[in-house]
C-alpha cells in the first residue's frame, strides 16, 4: 500500500520576503583585480587628438604626470564641468594613449544612491576607483540623465557595463542623513582680507572696488542646506561636495588659463602667491548660482573668488 507523503512547501509571501531581506551587494574593487605588471617609470606624455581633448590638456597633463591611479597602468584624469559636475578621461602611461571616459559630463542631484550614500553628505564621492582594480564606479547623472550608480569594467580599450543601480530622490528615500556634526566647513566665516586676482587684467575691466570694500568685514554663514550672508554670497539651492583641487584646477580653472596664454605662468607659484602651499587643496562645491566654490587652505581659512578679486575668510568661533 503506497502512503501518502508530505512536504513543507514556503509560502509565496516568505520566498519573496526572504529575497527581500539578502539584496545582491554591489559589485566590489576586488572582484575586478588587475593581474599584470604594473606601470613604473615617468608616464608618457598624453596624446591628445581630439579638440575636446586639448580644450582641457592642462588637467590631462597635470593627472597623468602624477602616474597611474586606476587598473595598473592608467590614470583617470578628472576636472570640474561645473558645481557638481566632472568629467574623465583615461590616459594610457606605457603610450599617452587618451581614451574616453564612459560619460562625458557626471553630474549629481539631491539623491541616494546604493540606498545608503547621500549627495550632500560631506563624504559623499561621485567617483571611485583603485589601482589595482578595473571598476569604475560613478554616481551621478551622466549628461544629466539616468541618475544611478554606474559600475564599469575596464577592458584596457573601453568600459563595459557590468551593473546600474537606480537612485532615488533624497525626499522619497526620507530625507539625507544627518551632515555630519563635525563637518569642517560649517559654522560663521569672516571676510577678514581681499587681494586683487592673478587674473584680473586692468586694460579689460578694472576690478570693483566698492563692492570689494562692501563685503570685506562681513560674515559668511554655512549651515547643512543654506548659506547666510550679502547678497552676492547668499544661496540656499545647496548640492554640496568636497572634492580636492590641485592648483590648476582652482577659482574654476584660472591659473591654467592664465598658463595657457602665457606658458611662464606657473599655476603652483600663482597659488603660493596668494596663500595656497603644498597640494591638493580641499573645496567645496555648491552648486549655487553665483557658482561660488570655497578653497581651504587650512581649516580654519578658506577662500573664493569674485570680480577679480580673491577673499579671504576665517572661521569665527
Amino acid at each position: 500500500m503506497s502512503r501518502l507523503r508530505c512536504f513543507a512547501i514556503p509560502s509565496l509571501s516568505a520566498l519573496l520576503s526572504g529575497a527581500l531581506a539578502a539584496p545582491v551587494a554591489p559589485p566590489s574593487f576586488d572582484q575586478y583585480p588587475f593581474t599584470g605588471p604594473k606601470f613604473s617609470g615617468k608616464p608618457a606624455a598624453p596624446v591628445l587628438r581630439t579638440a575636446y581633448q586639448k580644450t582641457f590638456r592642462a588637467a590631462i597633463r597635470d593627472s597623468n604626470a602624477r602616474g597611474p591611479n586606476f587598473a595598473g597602468r592608467y590614470t583617470i584624469a578628472e576636472w570640474g564641468c561645473g558645481a557638481g559636475c566632472v568629467s574623465i578621461v583615461i590616459v594610457d602611461a606605457a603610450n599617452g594613449a587618451v581614451h574616453p571616459g564612459p560619460f562625458r559630463n557626471l553630474g549629481w542631484d539631491m539623491r541616494r544612491y546604493e540606498d545608503r550614500i547621500a549627495s550632500d553628505d560631506p563624504q559623499f564621492q561621485p567617483l571611485e576607483y583603485r589601482l589595482e582594480s578595473r571598476l569604475l564606479v560613478a554616481r551621478g547623472c551622466p549628461e544629466e540623465t539616468a541618475c544611478a550608480s554606474y559600475f564599469w569594467e575596464w577592458s584596457g580599450s573601453e568600459f563595459k557595463l557590468i551593473r546600474k543601480i537606480p537612485s532615488v530622490p533624497l525626499q522619497e528615500a526620507g530625507g539625507s542623513p544627518a551632515l555630519a556634526a563635525d563637518a569642517f566647513y560649517l559654522g560663521r566665516w569672516k571676510i577678514v582680507e581681499a587681494k586683487v586676482a592673478p587674473w584680473a587684467d586692468e586694460k579689460v575691466r578694472k576690478p570693483d572696488a566698492a563692492e570689494m570694500k562692501s563685503l570685506v568685514g562681513t560674515t559668511v554663514t554655512i549651515e547643512a542646506k543654506t548659506i547666510r550672508g550679502p547678497r552676492a554670497l547668499a544661496c540656499t539651492a545647496i548640492r554640496y561636495a568636497v572634492k580636492e583641487y590641485p592648483a590648476d584646477m582652482l577659482f574654476q580653472g584660472a591659473f591654467s588659463e592664465m598658463h595657457d596664454r602665457d606658458k611662464s605662468a606657473d599655476p603652483v607659484k600663482i597659488a603660493e602667491g596668494i596663500g595656497f602651499r603644498g597640494s591638493p587643496w580641499k573645496t567645496l562645491e555648491t552648486a549655487c548660482g553665483n557658482e561660488i566654490d570655497y578653497h581651504f587652505l587650512d581649516p580654519t581659512t578658506a577662500a573664493f573668488g569674485l570680480n577679480d578679486y580673491v577673499y579671504i575668510l576665517k572661521k569665527q568661533p
